[in-house]
């Protein structure tokens, strides 16, 4: 969950390039286990920005080293706020 987190803080940052937090988890699903030793993939889209939170969503996919298929593992939503220096909520422009 701390690297579904982080990946998606990063989409957050990159998208709006100021100050985000994470404000909640939404919805996380579990697919399936991720095998010992497997490629884990994070990729992650912004789907909505209403000028006060931004939605990311998450896939998580695992490859065994060796092996073409992917395998969907999880998906997430998280959601973001935009702080200032000093912790207050902006709007995203």
């Amino acid at each position: 969950m701390k690297w579904i987190d982080e990946a998606s803080f990063i989409a957050a940052t990159r998208h709006t390039h100021k100050k985000m937090v994470t404000i909640s988890v939404d919805k996380i699903s579990f697919k399936k286990p991720v095998p010992e030793g497997s490629i884990v993939e994070i990729n992650t889209r912004v789907k909505n920005n209403n000028g006060i939170r931004l939605s990311v969503y998450t896939e998580v996919t695992a490859e065994l080293p060796g092996e073409i298929l992917k395998t969907l593992t999880a998906e997430s939503w998280f959601s973001f706020a935009c702080v200032d220096e000093n912790g207050q909520p902006q709007r995203i422009k």
